[in-house]
């Protein structure tokens, strides 16, 4: 580890923690100085937090009201939340926070999909895969077609309101929303269960025959495939490998 990295980290932990977690060679000069230049530091990292905290969470804000909000970012930041998360991932652990606090149930939907909007939105890019790679191509072998999740690909439980929180159109029957990026843009769809059980299938499966076989147990063929091609419309999957098995 460079010595650099070693100054960040001693840094980091003297404002987390204090003066005794402070090595005694990182600063020269008098002891009071230095606690003096320590208590500024701690502020301006403390503020730069708690903005990035609610720069994540608009709308999860804008439903408690910002006073509140604020409060509850300080409680959090505070109570050690994040402390060694970049800016960018401070608020991963906030939504379980809200939680432990027993929180409004909408204020924490808002927060689970709020993380993982951004999450979506910072992802990685990969193709989606489109429905067009399926054409021509034998029964058989697409079910033995290998598919991941798209990077960018989530899904959050549709419950407390969230949807007309968000402003969402209402969906009859949906039971989560998708999040996906499959091209600039991030996409929002309402799901019904069977789609969101076709979605949570990949995560265990190793093709498409398998995803379909695992969600298979409650719904007809025909409305497996049907949900599959709303998935894939949407930019829920990208092809893992360049092959077909």
């Amino acid at each position: 580890m460079s010595g650099l990295r070693n100054m960040q980290i001693s840094l980091r932990d003297t404002i987390a923690f204090g003066p005794s977690a402070c090595p005694v060679n990182l600063f020269g000069g008098p002891v009071d100085n230095v606690i003096k230049g320590l208590k500024v530091h701690a502020n301006a990292i403390s503020f730069a937090r708690l903005t990035a905290l609610e720069a994540t969470f608009p709308r999860a804000r804008d439903w408690v009201g910002h006073g509140h909000f604020n409060d509850l970012s300080r409680r959090f930041i505070e109570g050690g939340g994040g402390p060694a998360e970049p800016l960018a991932l401070i608020g991963r652990d906030f939504p379980d926070w809200l939680v432990v606090q027993d929180q409004d149930k909408t204020l924490i939907a808002l927060a689970r999909f709020e993380w993982l909007w951004l999450r979506s939105y910072n992802a990685a890019e990969a193709d989606a895969m489109a429905l067009g790679t399926l054409a021509g191509k034998a029964v058989a072998d697409i079910l033995k077609t290998k598919v991941v999740r798209h990077p960018s690909a989530a899904c959050v439980k549709n419950e407390a309101g969230v949807a007309v929180a968000l402003g969402l159109c209402p969906v009859n029957e949906a039971t989560a929303i998708l999040i996906t990026r499959p091209e600039e843009a991030i996409k929002i769809t309402m799901i019904p269960w069977l789609h969101e059980r076709l979605f949570q299938a990949v995560d265990t499966a190793s093709s498409i025959g398998m995803m379909l076989s695992i969600a298979s147990k409650s719904a007809p063929e025909d409305d497996l495939f049907a949900a599959f091609i709303d998935l894939i419309n949407a930019g829920a999957f990208i092809l893992r490998g360049d092959d077909w098995c």
